[in-house]
């Protein structure tokens, strides 16, 4: 059963949808994006991506922070050297 305010179709849940989807497309792996997800953050405070996604500002300053990582996975992806 999914924490209260997270069900399925809940503005929680859409939210931490739409961070997940972000975190993969900037880590290209759902391990890494998970473990990203999970871990407490200097940059927010020390509290983890997953959790200062509930409110909109914390949203908004974790999609920053994944724009910015994946504007530098994008720069350093060669597909001529794999």
């Amino acid at each position: 059963m999914p924490p209260v305010g997270r069900e399925l179709g809940s503005p929680a849940y859409e939210r931490l949808a739409m961070l997940a989807e972000s975190a993969f497309a900037a880590f290209q792996s759902w391990e890494r994006a998970r473990e990203w997800l999970a871990k407490p953050n200097a940059q927010i405070d020390g509290a983890s991506p997953e959790d200062a996604a509930l409110i909109p500002a914390g949203l908004n300053r974790v999609m920053a922070i994944l724009q910015i990582a994946g504007q530098a996975t994008s720069d350093e992806f060669d597909p001529d050297h794999p």
